[in-house]
């Protein structure tokens, strides 16, 4: 059984919140200085380590995982923390394992039955290409199957960390397409506009990327940029009908304003 302490968990509480922000490093403040309270608390630990998996740092995520482990073996949080440290540091067999025993001692969890599902097909990709997939064509495999089964955030965690892994630009243009479309389904259409933004930095005639963006455009009133988007994707392409649509559609409003 965890112990714990009224000042740790306050801390753990903040670090909670710090984390559902994504402020990793702060979260990782507050995780430590509850674990400087009570060193003997698996939650901590584990916290901190999905902490330092968004920082990237498989590492110190790592040893995290390992001392939630050993201070409550038959959690399965833990080998779920190890699992993911392992992913990110491409251990995928030992990835698999961790998730494994994680099932062993709790077989109906989603969350691990996710990713033994996605490390164990990463395996099967990786034996059929004999290992050529780079690390960022990896994280981008697993996005696209997060966002199949509408599991967008997640997706999104995915693209995220393939641009952090050196894509080569024509992988970051997919990538930053489809990370894009998962921020679409959300309705985040700020981000939309700057991932849409960013692709066409680097191929200014990306079509999807145009039609993408002046939609978005729409959807936040910026009714002069999205007809903007959507004549340039005529230049480009005459045939696509959705521009045409649209700049129909903008005219008619942008008519009613004047």
């Amino acid at each position: 059984m965890a112990t714990t302490n009224k000042k740790a968990e306050d801390l753990k509480n903040k670090g909670n919140t710090s984390f559902a922000k994504k402020n990793y490093a702060e979260a990782i403040e507050f995780y430590s200085k509850a674990i400087e309270i009570v060193n003997t608390n698996s939650a901590y630990f584990s916290n901190r380590s999905a902490a330092y998996v968004g920082l990237d740092d498989a590492g110190r995520a790592l040893e995290d995982a390992d001392r939630c482990v050993s201070l409550n073996p038959s959690w399965s949080k833990g080998y779920y923390r190890r699992g993911c440290a392992l992913m990110l540091a491409k251990n995928y067999s030992e990835a698999e394992k961790a998730f494994s025993n994680g099932l062993r001692i709790e077989p109906n969890n989603e969350d691990l039955r996710r990713k033994h599902q996605t490390v164990t097909e990463l395996i099967r990709n990786l034996t059929s290409t004999d290992a050529t997939l780079s690390p960022s064509s990896i994280a981008k495999e697993e996005g696209t199957r997060h966002f199949k089964e509408s599991r967008y955030l997640e997706a999104i965690d995915c693209y995220s960390r393939a641009l952090h892994l050196n894509p080569t630009n024509e992988e970051k243009i997919a990538i930053l397409n489809n990370r894009g479309l998962c921020y679409k389904q959300l309705q985040n259409f700020s981000d939309v506009v700057a991932d849409c933004t960013a692709v066409l930095e680097l191929q200014p005639t990306n079509v999807k990327a145009l039609i993408r963006r002046g939609l978005a455009y729409e959807s936040i009133e910026k009714y002069k940029l999205a007809i903007q988007d959507m004549r340039r994707t005529l230049e480009i392409d005459p045939s696509a009908h959705i521009a045409s649509e649209a700049i129909a559609r903008l005219d008619r409003i942008l008519k009613m304003m004047v």
